[in-house]
């Protein structure tokens, strides 16, 4: 009878135990922090299916016109963002099970379940700072490589606005305080300073707006290719916004302890954030995509544009008739040559280039003007 008595009573302090309930203040509260957020992050349950849809959505354009650093660096953030999507995916359905831990009757899990959720927000957003990185990394080397290549000397080719855009974003990006605009740039601060707000309101503080050197974005690049900046720029690390405030992360199984973490990084709002971020539409993820597609496009574009006026200029000079002036016509035909030289081409940037046949087109247009007038005339 005795050991009856005392399994009875042990029963009884375990259902204590076990069978835990929110008192309906914190129960509020919790399924506030938790409840589901409508993002623009495809849903994808592991690395491969996620890169592929960041392939398919925003990267399915060709870029074999960029430079190879370049697109080393897009590379490096496609597979960034595709980890985000991944963890992030996995923050959605964690924070779906706390959010019904909430209300149950039972919420002796709910502690681990904030852990995961918790840590699962941090690794998504390590992989959005990572991202970032890349991003920045990406702005530099294509300013430096355009301005490499004279593209200031075309302002006439479409190219010329895409330098001009990425000019425009890393100067914003100099000034942790930006004026509200449509670039890239301004979608990152804007979202900056919302996680700033939000971590403020929550009671911490947390430096996280970092300053990003040029030496930071192409530490393996050739000394030579160092795009001229004359600072550095600014750029938000969303993780360690929150990484003071959790303390790291370190496990914990106290209740109170849990509900604390939870304001401390509520999943709806940082959700929200991270669509505006890495999104596929109407996101900083998004108008990059657009960027570089325009860039990668255009590049070609310039590229097609030699062809074209090569064999528009040689045609001119084989139309022209001998009555126009025979010395001119060898001349135009000698600088054709050497402009088609490989020894000429290789050692002239793509400005340059575009610039020298685009002269010889004026000049071809010129000698058949005077052939035609002197046929006439004949």
């Amino acid at each position: 009878m005795r050991w009856l008595l005392f399994a009875f009573a042990a029963l009884v302090v375990l259902s204590g135990c076990v069978f835990q309930q929110l008192p309906a203040e914190q129960r509020f509260l919790c399924e506030d922090l938790t409840q589901p957020a409508a993002t623009s992050i495809p849903s994808c349950d592991s690395q491969e299916s996620c890169h592929a849809l960041v392939e398919s959505q925003l990267f399915s354009f060709d870029d074999a016109s960029l430079p190879l650093q370049s697109r080393i660096a897009l590379l490096d953030y496609e597979n960034h963002l595709a980890l985000s999507w991944l963890h992030f995916n996995q923050s959605k359905d964690i924070a779906k099970e706390v959010h019904d831990l909430c209300g149950a009757t039972d919420v002796y899990a709910l502690p681990y379940h904030i852990n995961r959720l918790s840590h699962a927000l941090h690794q998504a957003f390590l992989e959005v700072d990572a991202s970032t990185m890349s991003l920045m990394r990406f702005l530099f080397l294509e300013e430096s490589d355009l301005r490499q290549e004279r593209v200031d000397l075309i302002p006439e080719e479409p190219l010329f606005l895409d330098l001009a855009r990425l000019n425009d974003n890393l100067n914003e990006l100099q000034t942790p305080e930006v004026e509200e605009t449509r670039t890239l740039a301004s979608k990152l601060v804007e979202q900056s300073n919302r996680v700033s707000a939000l971590v403020q309101a929550l009671g911490f503080h947390s430096e996280f707006v970092v300053p990003y050197t040029v030496v930071d974005a192409i530490q393996d690049v050739a000394p030579g290719a160092l795009p001229q900046r004359s600072s550095d720029v600014f750029i938000p690390m969303f993780s360690k916004a929150f990484l003071d405030g959790l303390d790291r992360f370190n496990q914990f199984s106290k209740l109170d302890d849990a509900l604390s973490v939870l304001k401390r990084s509520p999943s709806f709002s940082l959700l929200l954030t991270a669509s505006a971020l890495v999104g596929s539409k109407d996101s900083v993820a998004g108008d990059f995509s657009t960027l570089v597609q325009e860039d990668a496009l255009h590049r070609k574009q310039a590229r097609q544009t030699l062809v074209d006026l090569e064999k528009e200029v040689s045609a001119m000079l084989n139309d022209a008739n001998a009555l126009g002036d025979e010395r001119q016509l060898e001349s135009l035909r000698s600088s054709l040559d050497s402009w088609k030289s490989d020894r000429y081409r290789s050692s002239r940037p793509l400005g340059t280039l575009l610039v020298d046949i685009k002269q010889l087109r004026l000049e071809a247009e010129s000698l058949q003007e005077q052939s035609a007038e002197a046929q006439s005339l004949s």
